[in-house]
């Protein structure tokens, strides 16, 4: 009875012997394979699950590769040399006369234990594997990814590189180089590429002497007058005002610049155009001409016709407002129908 429950367990030993030793070498093959195709690749193996590898270590040839972990089939081999050893063993105990039944089923136990490791072994080297294709898949990926993205804000810096980009809309009215021509930051000779002009903003520069300076600010309304289109109105209003001053022709002038309203007419920019900037704005005051007013500032006088018969006239004492290049207020001393004299032929009497 005994002999044959050890022969019943020896063939169960065999068949799992058997299906073990199939079932490693199908994945010691795809090991080998997977191994081929890393050293192709440049990637390193080593036997034994190696460390997460950092993405400086991989190989400059193909950085988008990381080492698989790749399961120690060498225990499940030793195990599995141990089974047929013990197999032998039973095999020879089985032929021996002078092997009894009770050391048999030793023999056998033994080989079924070290199958049952074998297998055991064999199925978490199979589990490290898989689990290794995949981290490696996945990883693989997210590398491929970030390397994309920088490849992808590379090629846009790249093609930016090669544009010039105007600040604003507009229309090109002058081109100062032509194709081929090599331009760099380090070329001093103040070469104009590109001239854009906004046509959505029309603006005039000009200057302001020194004696009105303080009585203009930014935001007051200035009347234009175009030399080549007289009869068109043109407005806008004062936006900015240079806080230094240049000397022209002994006079110190400041820079402003008038930004002007739509018009009807479509205007052209170099067109020579005055504006009258409107400082103040009074309704029903008295003006004089400016010739006509004489002495100096808070000394200021007109001669008043006071019998145009005899042409007799008087100096009056008067206190001027607001001005403008034409016109000056009278504030005191003089009234409404009263005649000054412009030219100074007349007879003054006091």
């Amino acid at each position: 009875g005994g002999y044959s429950q050890a022969m019943a367990e020896l063939s169960l030993a065999l068949g799992k012997v058997e299906d073990t030793y199939t079932v490693l070498k199908s994945v010691t093959g795809r090991i080998r394979m997977s191994q081929r195709l890393a050293a192709c690749c440049g990637v390193t193996w080593s036997s034994g699950t190696p460390p997460t590898p950092s993405p400086s270590s991989y190989p400059a040839t193909s950085p988008g590769l990381m080492p698989v972990p790749y399961p120690d089939t060498s225990t499940s081999l030793s195990f599995l040399k141990q089974v047929e050893e013990g197999l032998q063993k039973v095999q020879a105990c089985k032929k021996d006369e002078s092997c009894d039944a009770q050391e048999l089923a030793m023999l056998i136990r033994l080989a079924q234990h070290d199958v049952d490791m074998s297998r055991t072994i064999l199925e978490a080297n199979e589990l490290i594997f898989r689990s290794g294709l995949n981290l490696k898949a996945s990883r693989g990926l997210s590398l491929n990814l970030q390397l994309a993205d920088i490849a992808l804000k590379n090629a846009k810096k790249a093609l930016m590189d090669t544009e010039i980009l105007a600040p604003f809309d507009g229309i090109v009215v002058y081109i100062g180089v032509k194709e081929d021509d090599q331009l760099s930051a380090f070329d001093y000779s103040s070469r104009v590429a590109v001239h854009v002009v906004d046509t959505r903003t029309v603006e005039m520069k000009g200057t302001v002497d020194e004696i009105d300076i303080y009585k203009v600010k930014e935001g007051q309304r200035v009347i234009i007058n175009v030399d080549a289109l007289p009869d068109v109105p043109v407005s806008g209003n004062l936006i900015f005002i240079s806080p230094f001053g240049t000397q022209q022709a002994g006079i110190l002038n400041f820079a402003v610049t008038i930004a002007l309203e739509p018009t009807d007419v479509e205007l052209k920019g170099g067109l020579t155009a005055t504006g009258d900037i409107i400082v103040d704005k009074r309704e029903d005051v008295l003006l004089i001409p400016n010739r006509v007013v004489k002495g100096s500032p808070g000394e200021q006088w007109v001669e008043v016709m006071v019998d145009e018969a005899k042409k007799i006239t008087e100096k009056r004492a008067i206190k001027i407002g607001i001005q403008n290049e034409r016109f000056s207020e009278v504030v005191e001393g003089l009234k409404e129908g009263e005649k000054v004299v412009v030219d100074s032929g007349a007879r003054t009497s006091k």
